[in-house]
């Protein structure tokens, strides 16, 4: 099984030492660029890098309106935010992961599955709680919109 972590601003307040057994079980840690700077101490970019030195496999932060930060050992990518008014930024984040996940259970490439997770948080934000959540039906319509790229 491949394990995907969020660690959450709490979680993240206690230190990459003490996640550490976790973290070595990671295959993708998904995070804000905040969270990354608490966990490690370092900047997102830094941070993201020192993470992979425990055996994650992809980074995918989060940068809310600039965008995302995508980090493994052969693949360095910012992907810029999709444009769009902000009502209510929670959840954006579950739904950018979603998004990214299935994307690569897809078997998009990495930039793709960036362009898939940001659409879909961009659609998060502009309601307010789930009503604005994007459903399966539209998942999918982006996942073969990315494909045919």
């Amino acid at each position: 099984a491949k394990i995907s972590l969020d660690p959450g601003e709490p979680h993240a307040t206690r230190g990459v030492k003490e996640l550490s057994p976790l973290l070595e079980r990671c295959f993708i840690v998904f995070a804000s660029g905040r969270e990354i700077e608490t966990l490690t101490g370092k900047n997102y970019k830094e941070g993201a890098r020192e993470l992979l030195e425990y055996g994650i496999k992809i980074i995918a932060c989060t940068l809310g309106e600039e965008g995302s930060y995508i980090l493994s050992r052969d693949v360095e990518l910012e992907i810029s935010a999709v444009k769009t008014r902000v009502v209510d930024s929670t959840g954006a984040g579950d739904v950018y992961a979603a998004g990214f996940l299935a994307g690569l259970l897809k078997g998009l490439p990495l930039v793709r599955c960036a362009r898939v997770a940001g659409r879909l948080a961009s659609l998060s934000v502009a309601g307010y709680g789930r009503s604005s959540y994007p459903d399966a039906g539209l998942l999918s319509q982006i996942l073969e919109e990315e494909d045919v790229k």
